[in-house]
């Protein structure tokens, strides 16, 4: 996070006449992101935008880690290995068969 506001800085300090209430918005959305301050969030998102942009950054994060689980899935299995964290398996024949579809063109 520190980073990303160092970054947002150093590209609003080139800009003139930048709106403060749109810097305060876009600081706002990015020290909130992770949603709780228990999950390492500096803010708890206190506005809309920030909620939504909180619950994009939750599924791209669940969506990463269940590609990852099912691309390291041996070959040949249906399902992954049970995750504790996601309380679950994933069916990964589907995702197999597509793969195999893109292979043969």
């Amino acid at each position: 996070m520190a980073l990303g506001l160092e970054i947002l800085q150093r590209y609003l300090s080139g800009l003139e006449e930048f709106p403060p209430a749109l810097k305060t918005v876009l600081q706002h959305l990015i020290v909130s992101h992770h949603g709780e301050i228990e999950k390492g969030a500096l803010r708890e998102p206190m506005l809309a935008e920030a909620v939504v942009l909180h619950a994009l950054d939750e599924l791209d994060a669940r969506l990463e880690q269940v590609w990852r689980l099912i691309d390291e899935a041996p070959a040949g299995e249906e399902w992954t290995a049970y995750v504790p964290s996601l309380r679950r398996q994933f069916y990964c024949s589907l995702s197999s068969t597509a793969a195999a579809r893109e292979k043969d063109g």
